[in-house]
């Protein structure tokens, strides 16, 4: 995999007493048959192996590969799970965040 995007979390699971570390990458999407595929990683959360998520472009697969690792990180926080982004609490929205100030 030829990581684009890196991202360090931890994560305070419901009755923990440590956090644990989340790794997350995104592979550059790369032509599969007549698809495309971004490869991603998420350590740390179900397991470690390396995924790949289809698309009918490499635009597509790469929104995908988010939208997954975005669904993930979701279900920690449903189950109790606090994320923390460079030492401090974060929210899933503020690491998907859509608006863009201009």
């Amino acid at each position: 995999m030829t990581p684009i995007a890196d991202l360090r979390l931890q994560l305070l699971r419901r009755g923990a007493k440590r956090k644990s570390a989340v790794h997350v990458t995104i592979g550059a999407p790369q032509p599969d048959g007549n698809d495309w595929c971004c490869p991603i990683r998420l350590k740390g959360l179900v397991d470690s192996k390396e995924r790949r998520i289809f698309g009918v472009d490499s635009w597509q697969a790469i929104i995908l590969a988010l939208r997954l690792t975005e669904a993930m990180l979701k279900n920690e926080i449903r189950n109790g799970g606090t994320l923390f982004y460079l030492g401090a609490e974060t929210s899933i929205a503020k690491l998907f965040a859509t608006r863009v100030r201009g």
